[in-house]
């Protein structure tokens, strides 16, 4: 059954005084009214903001001092491991932090709780099997701000811990190495929307630059970078997207072609079962969407028509990656896939 989306009414004058000055159709300027962006300059902000209007990841609560020691920790070669969350956002955020550690030169882990086994976050047997097997330092993404009594156990057992974060707190902040969260109290950061998986860029990005020794860094982390950039938009579409820097996040990931890269296809090709190249793959992601009931024409939901295929493009690529040992087939996508754009 078709969906009837109905919105609420905005003042008219503001939204003609919109789609003048902004240049937008009635409908676009009603939705960013919708959105408190009634000025023309901050709505074409809004529209096709760059990489250049994300704010400095060093300003983003605990960034600094988790982007040291993690960067410390895989220069003296400590073993690391990535708590994640089984779901859209976590596991993108879990890729994004994987691969700006194995572009470093490091040898990361990385662990996800089993949703029925284990359930959300962070939990104390899981630590204590980490730390058995030798782990110095664990890094939660999506997860973790929570859990004060785990991190208690975590610093029992001798971990290092650094948590990243963007859900509600508990009754006690968690006393961890490092919190590294939009929401920090007392912290005053801009923008508290950002979903795990962008807050998980946003580390990436400080220790890129602190790696390279300059805010421009060097070409494997800037390929590594790109990379992540569709990943947290995947993380945002998933869970959050809403805000600017929400916004200029999907908006560069539509300019990453994953398809610049033609050998990606085959891996991606190889471990999802079709035939091979970038017609197998693209036919086969065809066949997925209508699979999980999503348009091939994802402008029937007001979504770019490139945006699905590059999205899941970047989340496959990352997902099959030789060194991860977790397999990966269609029920993983078909979860995500419609999760993202249902």
């Amino acid at each position: 059954m078709p969906k009837r989306w109905r919105m609420q009414p905005q003042d008219a004058a503001v939204v003609a005084g919109l789609e003048r000055a902004a240049g937008v159709s009635p409908i676009v300027a009603r939705l960013l009214a919708a959105r408190g962006l009634v000025d023309a300059t901050a709505a074409r902000t809004f529209l096709a903001g760059t990489l250049q209007d994300l704010r400095d990841p060093e300003m983003l609560p605990g960034v600094p001092a988790a982007a040291e020691r993690i960067l410390a920790a895989a220069r003296d070669g400590t073993r690391i491991v990535i708590y994640g969350d089984y779901d859209a956002d976590g596991m993108c955020a879990t890729a994004i932090l994987y691969g700006c550690l194995e572009a470093l030169g490091a040898r990361p882990e990385w662990y996800v709780p089993d949703r029925f086994e284990e359930g959300y976050g962070l939990n104390a047997e899981a630590l204590r099997g980490l730390a058995a097997k030798g782990a110095g330092l664990v890094i939660t993404v999506d997860c973790g701000i929570a859990s004060a009594t785990e991190a208690t156990v975590a610093r029992d057992l001798g971990l290092d811990l650094i948590i990243t974060d963007h859900h509600g707190f508990g009754a006690a902040l968690p006393e961890a190495t490092v919190l590294v969260h939009p929401r920090l109290p007392g912290a005053g950061y801009p923008f508290g929307d950002l979903c795990g998986a962008a807050v998980a860029f946003k580390l990436a990005w400080a220790i890129a630059t602190r790696a390279s020794g300059a805010k421009q860094v060097t070409p494997r982390l800037r390929e590594m970078l790109l990379r992540a950039v569709g990943l947290a938009t995947l993380g945002t579409v998933a869970d959050v997207h809403h805000g600017l820097a929400n916004a200029v996040m999907i908006d560069t990931a539509l300019a990453f072609n994953v398809a610049s890269v033609p050998e990606r296809f085959d891996t991606m090709a190889a471990v999802v079962g079709c035939a091979p190249g970038a017609d197998g793959f693209l036919n086969w992601l065809a066949e997925l969407k209508a699979t999980v009931g999503i348009p091939a024409d994802l402008t029937a939901l007001g979504v770019d028509a490139a945006l699905g295929d590059r999205l899941v493009e970047v989340a496959v690529a990352d997902a099959c990656h030789a060194n991860n040992p977790r397999p990966v087939g269609r029920s993983d996508f078909a979860d995500l896939f419609g999760r993202a754009f249902r």
